[in-house]
């Protein structure tokens, strides 16, 4: 169904359903005997997903069903969901630095960085390609100092982070440079777009 959404075994409604509605209660109008109950079950389910949102309401679902559901709002709170998820976008941002300054693959930073974190680690990625070297980085610690939502779908991190890398040259192996592990206080910026948390900045 174009309104529902499902994540981790829980159903999220992002509109007000009308299609499904209308077409129960055009079932009932013509006698069905199972409509009446899954009409009331469809209302009890917007009617608690209501009462949980922030300002009180949805937008109503478009009656189009190849029209997708309308975009989640930027969370406002930090609740104990959407600091796991900040932090999975930092996560899932490392993970794609450390793989492509190996591999040299820029794509696979697309969706897990934007903004001026992208084009930081495109820049770097170039850089080595340029030299003809790759680069081994390994984390060594992880420590959260701080999250902090600082507007809607805007979020601030402050971390301090152990990291050891191992430059070598591409056509022959050759160690090129190695960086002994070094400690860093790191601080992300989160967004919320398109849905989902992602980092667009990180200084060190």
């Amino acid at each position: 169904m174009q309104y529902v959404q499902e994540a981790r075994g829980v159903m999220f409604l992002n509109c007000r359903p009308q299609v499904a509605a209308a077409t129960y209660q055009q079932a009932i109008d013509l006698g069905s005997a199972s409509a009446p109950a899954k009409l009331d079950a469809l209302n009890q389910e917007v009617r608690g997903a209501v009462d949980m949102a922030n300002g009180g309401g949805f937008p109503a679902c478009s009656s189009d069903l190849n029209q997708p559901a309308a975009e989640a709002a930027a969370p406002g709170t930090l609740s104990y969901s959407v600091r796991s998820e900040i932090l999975d976008a930092i996560t899932r941002a490392n993970q794609a630095w450390k793989d492509t300054t190996f591999n040299l693959n820029t794509s696979e930073l697309d969706g897990q960085v934007a903004g001026d974190l992208l084009k930081a680690d495109q820049d770097e990625i170039q850089q080595l390609r340029n030299a003809g070297q790759r680069r081994t980085n390994t984390n060594t610690d992880f420590q959260v100092l701080d999250v902090t939502l600082d507007a809607p779908g805007h979020a601030i991190v402050h971390t301090r982070e152990t990291w050891s890398a191992v430059t070598t040259a591409m056509a022959t192996g050759r160690v090129v440079q190695q960086v002994a592990p070094t400690t860093y206080t790191e601080t992300y910026v989160v967004a919320f777009q398109n849905g989902g948390w992602i980092v667009t900045r990180n200084d060190v």
